[in-house]
């Protein structure tokens, strides 16, 4: 359930639209499905077996940073994806300051 819900709320906030986000999520999936499994499966069992039980939050706290800098790399990197330009010039700009952008007279 993380994974498609990181990759809905990475394309939102990054605007791009839905296809964007539907090939990059189809083309990193497998990199970052075998790097959760590669993370959480030997801690959690180490964690769970091993750990006494006032520090497994902190173990699975700690985890999920690492979980999080890993997924992020992944997704920062284009690994698992052939890199490509975006479709458009420009980023999206808000809406609000979109008029603040083509207000500012331009300078000789």
């Amino acid at each position: 359930m993380y994974l498609p819900f990181f990759y809905t709320w990475t394309g939102a906030i990054l605007g791009r639209f839905t296809e964007e986000t539907l090939e990059k999520a189809r083309l990193e999936y497998g990199v970052t499905l075998l790097t959760t499994w590669g993370i959480f499966a030997p801690v959690n069992i180490l964690n769970f077996g091993l750990v006494p039980l006032r520090h497994q939050v902190a173990v699975n706290t700690a985890t999920g940073f690492v979980y999080n800098v890993a997924l992020s790399l992944i997704a920062g990197s284009g690994r698992g994806a052939e890199r490509r330009e975006a479709p458009y010039a420009e980023p999206p700009v808000c809406a609000a300051v979109a008029p603040a952008r083509e207000a500012v007279p331009e300078q000789d």
